[in-house]
Order: structure tokens, then sequence, then C-alpha cells
């Protein structure tokens, strides 16, 4: 039932019918005692799901990190890896939705403010994200509500919301599957937010 409303709501809308049979078995094969949304997202079913990507910034490189694929044992479940940045995969599914999207070759320090800044371009708009360096989550948060201010100019009825910190997740989804999918139980407070709402619960102080 949990994949037949899955295909109803368009989930798999950009997978291949291979991938995602693969998808779906991934789903299935996930341990029964989780949580659905947990069943979802998960370590085994990420390489097939075109609407999740990871995101953060390296501290050490002074760059954003966008990795579908990243993933190391040191956290429970997902990572990024730095030999990963600006995956390719990322950039492709933007251009399915019709965006076009270049990012600075670094983030910016302004050792006298402490303030850090990140250039990126989406559909020909420059987005200047402005933040002191140990706030990164205000790259992560603005960068997402930068990209739906783009899918909103183009009418698009896709959206980015965040799951998560350490990693977050970026999930690129409509309303209706957002909808559908905060209804549903999930482990160790792992739940879909609006870039605004994710801001209020994860920002650094």
């Amino acid at each position: 039932m949990f994949i037949n409303k899955l295909k109803d709501l368009n989930y798999f809308k950009y997978n291949s019918a291979e991938e995602k049979k693969k998808f779906e078995d991934a789903i299935k094969l996930y341990t029964s005692n989780r949580k659905s949304l947990n069943k979802l997202i998960n370590q085994f079913t990420f390489e097939y799901d075109y609407r999740t990507y990871l995101i953060d910034e390296s501290i050490d490189k002074d760059i954003l990190l966008i990795d579908k694929n990243g993933r190391n044992y040191k956290w429970e479940e997902f990572a990024l890896s730095s030999e990963f940045i600006n995956n390719g995969d990322f950039n492709c599914f933007l251009e399915i939705l019709d965006l076009s999207i270049s990012y600075s070759e670094s983030i910016l320090l302004d050792e006298n403010s402490e303030v850090k800044t990140s250039t990126t371009i989406i559909n020909n708009t420059e987005y200047k994200i402005q933040y002191l360096y140990w706030q990164d989550e205000i790259l992560l948060s603005s960068f997402a509500e930068a990209i739906n201010k783009e899918l909103i100019k183009i009418n698009s009825q896709e959206r980015c919301y965040l799951i998560n910190r350490y990693p977050t997740i970026m999930i690129f989804i409509t309303k209706e599957i957002y909808e559908y999918l905060i209804q549903l139980e999930s482990d160790n407070g792992f739940e879909i937010l609006k870039p605004e709402e994710w801001i209020d619960k994860f920002r650094s102080h």
C-alpha cells in the first residue's frame, strides 16, 4: 500500500522503469520495524531516489557540497565526501526541472567581520548568501529558498524541503507528496521541513 500510494503521487516520476523496480525493491527490503518515512529515505534507497540529495558546507575546503551518493560510517546513515562536490546528478536533476545552476569556486570569508559569502546563479539570477562562519545552517536554508524562488518563477510544482542535520538532506517534492509524507511516522525526529522551518530548528547560536 505504501509503494502504491507513492506511485499514485508520481513519486517515481524521474526514474526509468529499471530504476523504479530497484527503488521499490529497496523499500521492500528495508527492515520492516522501521517507520514509513525512513523506509523511503535511507542508505539503501538513496542511490535510486533522484528527489533526494545530501548538502553541507565543507569547512576545510570552503565549498558547498552536494552529493547524491556519499556515505561514511562516522554518521549513522549518510555522509558527504569532499570528493563528490557539486554532484553532476544534482545539476542534471535541476535541468530536468528547467533550472540551470552555477556555483562560486569557493565560499569567501571576511576575517574581520567573520562573515562568509557564497554566490550561486540560478537561471541567470545571482544569489549572494552571507552568514557568520559558524552559522552554516543559514547557507543551507538560504540555498534551498533560492531554488524555491526560481521554481515558483517557472510555475513548477516541485519545491525543495530539508530533512535532518548532520547530514542534511534536500528533497524535491510536490505539495501533494509533501502533504502525504509529513503524515508518516518516522524514527529519531526525521522530518521534512520547509527551509524556514528547518532553520528555526537547527540554527546555531
